[in-house]
């Protein structure tokens, strides 16, 4: 087997043709080719150049520029050095810098070609430089390609809230769960709100919440759930936590939907900042389904499916101590809507897309859940517990954060259920 080219080729014994490399290997071999090629340029230069401040200060370049060289330079593998090669206006703007700094005419033309080799791969394969980078963000690793999903986010967040006429700074959801008076159930303590929720379009439809509880064959729960403030309850079944909303208070309705599902609504009127609302409410469900493994389910999910354009979801799940041993939850994007039809009796793999959101867990008791995205979370969590007379102190808090959350996806966090006493 050799390897010409940046391309593997065989000799199939019948017919004595030769065949492409996968595409994996294509991109690897000019990769490589364009990094040794930018490291001796590099090596070459008078002075000695070892970091970006050297060669902005030896070639008279943009830092940006000179950044995009050296993440190409100290890239883990080939792959991951795609996304940071610099685009062709720039790619001659740094061969001419370094042509006037007395480097052989032979290095510079080696890494010209290396450049047009790899500007000929993109043209080929993806006919352009963001259709590139993402077919290559799978292949680069979880860090280079979480920096190329993150880019596509934002760019869709922007897009999507001027088309939705409407964006918010932080989703929060959480689940706080611990043992039912009955130990083979479970009680849930759920929160949910919107940050810093503002409309662009006066007529921009705000369905801030869509719930439903059940087993995870879809058979639905009918249970009584009460308001963590009282004093909160809105007359369309909101219960808002007062003290932890803007002023004055928003005001809702609810709207019966398919499958089960009940979908609230935010009444308000006004666009931009001026108009814009904070809301969080809660609720408390005593005995709302089982906390161990049966015929029905293996899975313990919390699911948010994002409907309004985000800068960041906060998705924490707070657990006592000892409900599930051990714990350890997962996260997935979905880009099903997982929650307008029964649930699978397992989550479908084809359908989550491939954004590696992860599940940090934080540590124990309200003062770990500080974010600058959730104003007075920490004092907000105290006062649930209080209302609850649960122990802060026993309660181990996983969180999966966000940037940008997929319009019209849902982010799933699940854990494995326990197999109940004496099985």
């Amino acid at each position: 087997m050799d390897i010409v080219g940046g391309k593997v080729a065989s000799m199939a014994e019948d017919t004595g043709q030769s065949v492409a490399a996968p595409f994996e290997q294509e991109v690897a071999g000019v990769l490589q080719r364009l990094r040794t090629a930018f490291a001796e340029l590099v090596g070459a230069l008078p002075g000695g150049v070892a970091k970006p401040a050297d060669l902005q200060r030896a070639l008279k370049l943009d830092m940006k520029l000179c950044w995009k060289i050296f993440k190409v330079l100290g890239a883990t593998d080939p792959l991951a050095a795609g996304p940071h090669v610099p685009g062709t206006a720039n790619m001659r703007a740094f061969l001419k810098a370094v042509g006037r700094s007395g480097v052989s005419a032979g290095l510079i033309e080696s890494a010209a070609q290396a450049a047009a080799d790899f500007e000929d791969l993109v043209t080929t394969h993806a006919g352009d430089r963001s259709a590139f980078d993402s077919m290559t963000s799978g292949l680069a690793g979880e860090e280079a390609g979480g920096q190329i999903h993150l880019q596509h986010k934002r760019a869709a967040f922007r897009a999507n809230r001027h088309i939705w006429g409407a964006q918010a700074k932080t989703l929060l959801r959480a689940l706080v769960v611990q043992p039912a008076t009955d130990p083979t159930l479970l009680s849930l303590a759920v929160l949910h709100g919107y940050f810093d929720l503002r409309r662009l379009r006066s007529d921009a439809p705000l369905v801030v919440s869509r719930e439903r509880l059940s087993d995870n064959d879809g058979t639905l729960r009918k249970v009584d759930r009460e308001a963590l403030d009282p004093e909160g309850q809105t007359p369309h079944g909101f219960a808002l936590l007062r003290e932890f909303c803007s002023q004055p208070l928003a005001t809702f309705r609810t709207v019966d939907a398919e499958a089960g599902f009940v979908h609230g609504e935010l009444v308000t009127n006004g666009v931009g900042n001026r108009a814009a609302v904070t809301f969080v409410h809660g609720h408390v469900i005593d005995a709302a389904g089982p906390r161990f493994r049966d015929e029905r389910n293996d899975f313990f999910r919390m699911s948010v499916l994002v409907r309004i354009p985000c800068e960041v979801l906060v998705f924490d799940l707070l657990v006592r101590e000892d409900t599930f041993v051990p714990c350890t939850p997962e996260a997935h994007v979905y880009g099903e809507h997982l929650g307008e039809g029964p649930y699978p009796s397992r989550p479908q793999e084809r359908d989550i897309l491939p954004l590696h959101e992860s599940v940090v867990y934080l540590g124990k008791g309200a003062s770990v859940l500080h974010t600058p995205h959730v104003p007075r979370y920490m004092e907000m969590a105290r006062d649930v517990f209080k209302r609850l007379n649960w122990d802060a102190g026993r309660f181990d808090v996983y969180r999966c954060h966000v940037q940008y959350p997929v319009l019209g996806a849902t982010v799933r966090v699940a854990l494995k259920m326990p197999e109940g006493p004496g099985e």
